[in-house]
């Protein structure tokens, strides 16, 4: 009997030592596993951006009209590029994102470097994924999946020009995939879905005065991907340009112009609204001067007007004119004309913006589509379409049944 006491109690010692270190190996492991600090953003359909600037039109500001008429983005002082390489580091899941990756200190990783913009998943990150009208396995709505959701992270520095220090900074990604967070100097700076569009941010509250460091964290699926479940490629990474842009602290917030035909389609309309935005704590007395030129470089329609904007606070501002005799746009003879508004204090250009605007008019008269009354045909294209060796031929029945 005291033989079988004592074996029981090497037993349990045992058990106990082996429980011991199992609780050891696994505190071990939850330690080296990862422990992601990022808000979950990504997998709240409530969230589809926090910081990000109000979508606009997507023109590029200048500082003088030569370089608005030239639109050579790169060659303004008020803007950098963020194309090149980037320090980068891939994980298979958000679970494996390690504590304070985003963070300035954060330099624990192997870094590796990819080109930007590209799509990781053409760089040896991942798997390509081709879908024809359906998401991903792994989807449930409203959420994303849990596995298979590849993060990347990215990482670099630039500086502040000492020309941009009374200005306002904006960092612009005209395409991610899918739902990604900016921080600046370890700072959240915003989060944005939505692959396909342009996403601005504010950084000037996160800047230090002389250099800065920029991470993105992507991720392969957010829950916005239930608005873009149609025939497509699922790749993911930063696969459109990137930059920087200074912009005066009272600028040209945006545009809208809306254009039409009248007088048997012979005479153009536009309606102008210009959206100011100030800054500082005071208003200003500035100027607004629209111009219109064709495509011979003439002047059609120019006109200045006199406004105060109140301090911080954004104001819109009208101008309608008729153009007579106009080269009416259409898909085989795309007329088109520039216009440009430039933002002035005491005859000085604080800012100019150009962008090319057409003069058409679409209606339904008696079930008829027409074009500046004219009746058309509206021929689709698959954006998707890949180009190949030969052709893809596929039978009327084949492809009814493949869209059901």
């Amino acid at each position: 009997m005291r033989w079988i006491i004592v074996l029981l109690s090497m037993l349990v010692m045992a058990s106990c030592k082996r429980g011991s270190e199992g609780d050891k190996q696994s505190v071990l492991q939850s330690k080296n596993a990862g422990s992601i600090t990022l808000p979950t953003y990504w997998k709240d359909p409530k969230v589809f951006e926090f910081h990000r600037e109000a979508s606009r039109t997507d023109f590029y500001p200048f500082e003088n009209t030569s370089l608005a008429d030239a639109g050579m983005m790169q060659n303004s002082d008020r803007y950098e590029s963020l194309n090149g390489f980037w320090k980068h580091k891939y994980f298979s899941g958000p679970e494996e994102v390690p504590a304070g990756v985003e963070s300035q200190a954060f330099a624990s990783l192997a870094w590796s470097e990819t080109p930007v913009p590209s799509c990781i998943e053409l760089k040896g990150f991942g798997v390509p994924l081709f879908r024809y009208h359906r998401l991903p396995d792994g989807f449930h709505f409203p959420y994303p999946p849990e596995k298979d959701n590849g993060v990347q992270v990215f990482k670099r520095t630039f500086k502040v020009k000492d020309t941009w220090k009374d200005m306002d900074l904006f960092v612009n990604f005209e395409g991610v995939s899918s739902g990604f967070f900016v921080y600046v100097n370890g700072l959240l700076a915003g989060y944005s879905e939505d692959s396909r569009a342009g996403s601005e941010f504010h950084i000037t509250p996160y800047l230090k005065p002389d250099q800065n460091e920029i991470t993105v964290v992507a991720f392969r699926y957010c829950d916005g991907n239930y608005f873009e479940s149609h025939a497509q490629w699922f790749l993911s990474g930063i696969f459109r340009k990137s930059f920087l842009v200074a912009r005066p602290k009272t600028r040209i917030k945006d545009f809208y112009a809306k254009t039409g035909l009248k007088d048997a389609y012979k005479t153009g309309t536009l309606d102008l609204d210009v959206l100011v935005h100030n800054n500082l704590a005071e208003s200003r007395k500035m100027s607004i001067q629209v111009s219109l030129v064709d495509e011979s470089k003439s002047e059609v329609f120019k006109t200045i007007k006199a406004i105060e904007v109140p301090k911080e606070a954004e104001q819109s501002y009208n101008f309608k004119t008729d153009i007579r005799s106009v080269k009416a746009w259409s898909d085989e003879m795309p007329g088109l004309y520039n216009l440009q508004i430039s933002l002035m204090e005491s005859d000085k250009i604080v800012e100019v913006l150009q962008y090319p605007i057409g003069f058409r008019q679409y209606e339904v008269k008696n079930g008829v589509f027409l074009a500046n009354g004219k009746p058309v045909k509206l021929h689709g294209v698959w954006k998707m379409s890949t180009m190949l060796p030969r052709p893809i031929l596929c039978s009327l029945p084949t492809l009814k049944m493949r869209q059901t």
